[in-house]
């Protein structure tokens, strides 16, 4: 598959709990703009947010708030922080280009999953209404409620 705006494809993954409760270790294999496979590993240890199943192959810290509906009950957990990495971590796995928070820039270009593609746009109003399922534009749209109060 050749195209001029995919400059990597995500082709395996693999998550499962390791070391007892609440730790999950991600592995996700890459193929750069070189065709050279990369395979990265990551450890992370877990909120109740981010418990996944072994099907899961989504990356980031918060993957289901791409698989399933979240509710307000279950992000009042969340501190502010969470919440705004939550919601652009749905951009993200999009291929959004980070360019007005340093914060936001700074975490995204320091996960291994994370890959600059500009395929899409760094509007992201251009990419909730072009790319986004129902799924992660209704979480979305109530981690901005919860943001809010």
């Amino acid at each position: 598959m050749e195209s001029n705006s995919l400059r990597s494809i995500l082709f395996g993954a693999a998550a499962s709990l390791v070391a007892g409760i609440g730790v999950v270790e991600y592995e996700f294999h890459f193929i750069n703009p070189n065709k050279k496979i990369i395979t990265e590993t990551t450890t992370a240890t877990t909120s109740p947010l981010q418990v996944m199943s072994s099907a899961s192959f989504i990356p980031g810290k918060y993957p289901q708030a791409s698989e399933r509906y979240l509710t307000q009950n279950e992000l009042s957990k969340c501190n502010d922080w969470e919440l705004k990495i939550m919601r652009n971590e749905i951009y993200a796995r999009h291929g959004y280009v980070f360019n007005i928070n340093k914060e936001i820039i700074d975490y995204f270009n320091s996960q291994n999953w994370y890959i600059n593609i500009r395929k899409t746009s760094s509007n992201q109003d251009y990419i909730y209404n072009n790319y986004l399922s129902k799924i992660e534009k209704h979480n979305i749209d109530i981690i901005k409620i919860c943001e809010r109060d």
